[in-house]
Formats: structure tokens, sequence, C-alpha cells
């Protein structure tokens, strides 16, 4: 959201999901924990500097879209639909 691009080494939990992501947005490189060292991150930092003009166009498209509220608001606005849907269901 702030035009930098990233170096992300997912670890666990929410992490796992949103790595593979970034790669093919263009946004940043991802790393490996378990091959993780000085060198590599070092080469990753470099790799992900060379992609600060789409991060920065992500972010200005993110911002164009309305931002985070306005994902929040779409989210709230599927997880409302969901659930007047699964009560229908149930009736």
């Amino acid at each position: 959201a702030r035009g930098v691009p990233l170096v992300v080494v997912p670890f666990g939990r929410d992490q796992l999901e949103g790595a593979p992501r970034v790669e093919p947005a263009g946004v940043g490189v991802r790393g490996s924990p378990k091959k993780i060292h000085a060198t590599s991150l070092a080469s990753a930092v470099h790799q992900a500097q060379a992609l600060a003009a789409d991060a920065r166009r992500m972010a200005d498209a993110l911002t164009e879209a309305g931002g985070d509220g306005a994902a929040a608001d779409v989210l709230e606005e599927l997880l409302r639909e969901n659930s007047r849907g699964a009560s229908h269901e149930t009736s």
C-alpha cells in the first residue's frame, strides 16, 4: 500500500497464504525460510529494489480503488451475503 517492494519469507499462519502472491503481482520477492541467510537475503533485497516502479503502480491502483477500507467493505458485504444465503438454506 506504500509502494515499497517486498521481500517476504513466510514462516507460518497467513504468511503462507500471502507470500505466493507477491512475485506474480510483481511487487516483491519470496524467500524460503529454510534457505535464508545473509547472502540470499541481500540478493532478494536487490531483486526487490528493481521492482520499485511496479510496487508504486500497485500502491496507486490500491489507492484509486479505495484502499484497505474499500477492501474491508467488500469483504464484509460478501460475508453478509454468504450468511444470508446460509440462513435461507436452513429455513
